[in-house]
């Protein structure tokens, strides 16, 4: 039972609107009397964490990033990750991004180099077939080259699979390979330039562009090693999730 100033007698806690209060909640309350001159209890409200403002709509975070995609057919009700889970969550899609990036470089190269593969082959099968004195030289060097394209792309197929696994080794044996190639190509280029006299500005363009390919692939397969090492930092369940969707 309480009382309050402009009540004109004693009546239930569960029947005053200040209170809030009613069913089972009210048998805990009618057991103990309060004093008329005792304070008013109010009834505190739930505390809630911003992200889950209502189960009925998306939360304001979601809405914002969604915003000019087209509207979701699922449920808007679940909303499972709290806002630190959810940064936790980014920040492993950014790291797993590039190591993505680098794994999908490698996957080129390896198609690139079973191509060539194949090509030398087939060319040099022809050659030791239509062999004849002083054809024995073309051979040899063909089947050299045959057999680099062949180990490059069982070591580019290796290297994607590890990198994809976040294995770092793929990526460091990777950025080393690009590496000795860019530095060939500088020196095969340099010495093209220096025995062409006629025509030097196109040596120069070829080799400029061979150089910024080549770099841009061994950025992208040199970003990926320290991206490996924070992806393995973020919690296990971003990394199972990453393993489970094949991301």
């Amino acid at each position: 039972m309480v009382w309050t100033e402009g009540m004109a007698e004693w009546k239930p806690a569960r029947d005053v609107p200040e209170f809030g209060l009613g069913g089972p909640t009210a048998v805990a309350i009618e057991s103990a009397a309060v004093a008329h001159d005792a304070p008013i209890p109010v009834a505190a409200e739930p505390n809630e964490v911003s992200y889950y403002t209502s189960r009925a709509t998306m939360p304001e975070r979601a809405t914002q990033a969604l915003r000019g995609w087209a509207p979701p057919l699922g449920d808007v009700g679940l909303w499972p990750l709290d806002d630190g889970e959810m940064a936790q969550w980014v920040e492993a899609c950014k790291h797993r991004k590039q190591i993505r990036s680098a794994h999908g470089l490698f996957r080129g190269l390896c198609a690139l180099y079973v191509i060539g593969t194949v090509i030398f082959f087939f060319v040099t099968a022809a050659a030791i077939l239509n062999s004849r004195r002083g054809a024995g030289t073309e051979s040899i060097v063909l089947g050299v080259v045959f057999l680099v394209f062949a180990g490059l792309a069982v070591v580019s197929g290796l290297a994607a699979g590890a990198t994809r696994k976040n294995h770092a080794w793929g990526a460091i044996t990777m950025s080393a390979l690009i590496g000795l190639g860019l530095a060939a190509n500088l020196v095969s280029g340099l010495i093209a330039m220096a025995g062409n006299t006629r025509d030097p500005a196109a040596g120069f363009i070829t080799m400029f562009i061979s150089l910024t390919i080549g770099g841009l692939m061994l950025y992208v397969s040199a970003r990926a090693i320290p991206a490996m090492k924070r992806f393995r930092a973020v919690p296990a369940w971003c990394q199972e999730l990453t393993a489970t969707a094949k991301f």
